[in-house]
């Protein structure tokens, strides 16, 4: 049995619900939105003007929002999508607006970005280029050094538990 909806369904009817409740008050529609948003790219992955569309459309209404709630909802939905879309894709149209977000005014949009960009560094499959994984560890660099003791221990933990994890595969 294929699938129940087309790439080009999910892209028209779908995407356009799961991205408008991404700005809802409440956190869970939110969290759940996210979770929903995530599935339905993993959908179209090969569909390149829909995931354009898609990133575009978190750039601009949520990673450039004047409300730190929609900065921040940017940041979770940025550690939902990393594994469902290919790295230089990621790379290229998700990861420099996070990385502006790393001097962000409001402390929860920095502990979120943080979050999102500790799994990026560590992940020794992520392929991204040399400048890429640079730019990538100054803004965890400067986030482990944050003003906010949040921030600086999510960068810290986040960092901390990746090796461990890492030198674990390694023995076995």
């Amino acid at each position: 049995m294929g699938p129940l909806f087309s790439s080009s369904n999910i892209a028209t009817h779908l995407l356009p619900v799961a991205l408008s409740l991404l700005s809802d008050r409440v956190a869970e529609v939110r969290r759940v939105a996210g979770h929903s948003l995530s599935e339905l790219v993993h959908c179209i992955e090969g569909e390149d003007q829909e995931l354009e569309a898609v990133a575009s459309h978190l750039v601009e209404q949520f990673a450039h929002s004047s409300k730190w709630i929609h900065r921040q909802t940017y940041g979770f939905v940025c550690t939902l999508l990393r594994p469902c879309v290919a790295t230089d894709f990621y790379a290229s149209h998700l990861l420099p607006a996070l990385l502006e977000l790393c001097y962000d005014s409001v402390a929860n949009v920095r502990l979120i970005v943080a979050r999102a960009l500790v799994p990026v560094q560590n992940n020794q499959e992520s392929h991204l280029n040399v400048d890429e994984l640079e730019v990538t560890e100054k803004a965890l660099n400067r986030l482990k050094n944050d003003v906010d003791r949040d921030v600086r221990q999510a960068v810290i933990f986040g960092c901390g538990l990746m090796l461990k994890k890492r030198d674990e595969q390694e023995v076995w």
